[in-house]
């Protein structure tokens, strides 16, 4: 059963670490602007541990540690780019550590392996079955106490986003049907694969025995076809077994086989037959081990993974990040806006007048949200280079302005909304879209150098939430764990952020 915790342990007269440094090291340990004091106030003496009481029950029994504790493992862990076996070191014998996290005396006790994955199992758990993530709403508690105390305001908002790889294998088209087969056999039990034929099962215990890689090595690329074929059969049959539809893994293979497959019905028995590669969607599977990842290409980059989006008020002054989001790598950045604006207001409890963006931002829905709600979006730069032609709406109509000769024509409207205009003989087609683009377009060209600016600093946001990943590419695999992980980072950033301006403020007044 859930009960509270103190926020830090009492001290002990003969245990106590204050008795044993230095007097000079004394004082960078007591120090109120270093970071651990600044973690242990901020953070870890505030975390509200009522957010967390539906994770206990009387079948689960109350916590083995101080939830505050925990959360702040989560947070130091990521902050610091630690293992789980650092991190656990640390809490043991750094002091610094130790007291960020409330630990005062030497004989304090430190949670135990078991206690902090089983807290994290139940995050994850929870936010499957309700959708709701514990570690956010707490992380937005804090923020929301931090902007009020530091005088942190919301009327300008910027915000970006940055790609980052899931924890997987790049694998081929064979590789992923294989690595499939073998997540769903072993999901099996004794009794549910003996509804399956001698050769199926025989089949599936050989792919079992080795990695997909391995299988494929030596494999010609007719070869390589002919498996996939074969395999798209055996998907077919596992999915129409009746007494495998109780697997945790059905929806997997089921996923699998519609993504890639097509269902022949014609004959007298239905077959499959292989989509081509160009009809595959880019939100199609990409791993049996990550089944929320998406593919993206971007300019050079390739990833396998998610889309991370950061949104922090812009000031003079302190500036904290307010909200972040993870999706599956396919999201469009203009997605973000309207639920990232919503979420910075409720956490700041006051109105973005100002938005700053990149062109990726840009929609017809987030201009009419912009203008229903009295806000000014800044987009600091579009995608891709402007076209040949501009346009402009007059008293007559839309004029089509040539960018390279400086000639100009009105498109004719043949229809509402949409325009057309020749060229060399040729009609050329606009719409209503094209032409707000534009104008859109036209007005961030004449932004001042200050608006563009704010752009740059909220890109050093996203060089330090990835500063610890190998290449953009993460340690975990699963939307929940990259969401715990991305929070647990913009925790960290805004308590570097708190130190750094604490010390200056404190400089100032000196």
């Amino acid at each position: 059963m859930f009960r509270a915790s103190p926020d830090s342990s009492q001290t002990d007269l003969f245990s106590n670490v204050e008795q044993f440094p230095r007097a000079r090291d004394q004082e960078k340990l007591n120090d109120p602007n270093a970071w651990q004091n600044v973690f242990l106030d901020q953070v870890v003496k505030r975390v509200p541990e009522e957010r967390f009481a539906e994770l206990f029950d009387d079948a689960t029994g109350r916590p083995n540690a101080p939830l505050r504790l925990l959360v702040g493992m989560l947070i130091l862990k990521e902050g610091f780019g630690w293992s789980d076996e650092e991190l656990f070191e640390a809490i043991h014998f750094n002091l610094l550590v130790r007291r960020a996290l409330g630990l005062m005396n030497l004989t304090d006790e430190v949670p135990v392996e078991s206690t902090y994955y089983l807290f994290k199992r139940r995050l994850y758990r929870y936010q499957v079955e309700t959708g709701s993530n514990l570690l956010k709403e707490v992380f937005q508690e804090l923020t929301r106490d931090q902007a009020k105390r530091l005088g942190v305001v919301g009327e300008r908002l910027r915000m970006d986003s940055t790609l980052l790889g899931s924890n997987l294998a790049a694998c081929t088209r064979l590789q992923l049907v294989i690595g499939c087969l073998q997540a769903f056999w072993k999901s099996l039990t004794d009794e549910q694969k003996v509804g399956l034929s001698e050769a199926d099962r025989a089949l599936l215990d050989r792919l079992c025995a080795k990695r997909p890689s391995q299988h494929i090595y030596r494999l010609e690329e007719t070869t390589k076809q002919t498996w996939l074929e074969a395999l798209g059969q055996v998907l077919l049959r596992l999915h129409q077994a009746d007494d495998l539809q109780s697997s945790p893994r059905y929806a997997l293979i089921e996923r699998l086989l519609l993504e890639q497959y097509q269902i022949d019905e014609a004959g007298e028995e239905p077959r499959v037959v292989l989509k081509p590669a160009q009809e595959i969607s880019a939100d199609s599977l990409q791993s049996p081990h990550d089944e929320d990842a998406a593919y993206r290409k971007k300019r050079d980059e390739t990833v396998r993974g998610y889309s991370v989006n950061l949104t922090e008020t812009c000031q003079e002054g302190l500036n904290l990040i307010v909200d972040v989001q993870v999706e599956p790598a396919t999201a469009a950045d203009n997605g973000y806006l309207k639920d990232a604006v919503q979420s910075s207001e409720q956490v700041l409890e006051t109105a973005a007048q100002e938005i700053s963006a990149d062109g990726a931002y840009y929609s017809e829905t987030n201009e009419a949200y912009a203008q229903e709600q009295d806000k000014e979006i800044y987009y600091t730069g579009f995608p891709g280079k402007p076209g040949q032609y501009d346009y402009e709406r007059s008293d007559d109509g839309v004029v089509v302005i040539d960018r390279q000769s400086g000639e100009r024509q009105l498109a004719e409207e043949y229809k509402p909304g949409r325009y057309r205009f020749r060229v060399d003989g040729k009609w050329r087609y606009i719409t209503d879209k094209t032409i707000d683009a534009a104008a859109c377009r036209r007005r961030t060209e004449a932004l001042p150098r200050e608006f563009f600016n704010r752009r740059c600093n909220v890109e050093a946001s996203i060089f330090q939430l990835s500063y610890h990943t190998r290449k953009k590419n993460l340690k975990y695999r699963g939307r929940c764990a990259v969401q715990l992980w991305a929070v647990c980072r913009v925790a960290w950033i805004n308590i570097k952020r708190i130190v750094i301006y604490q010390e200056k403020q404190a400089e100032m007044m000196a």
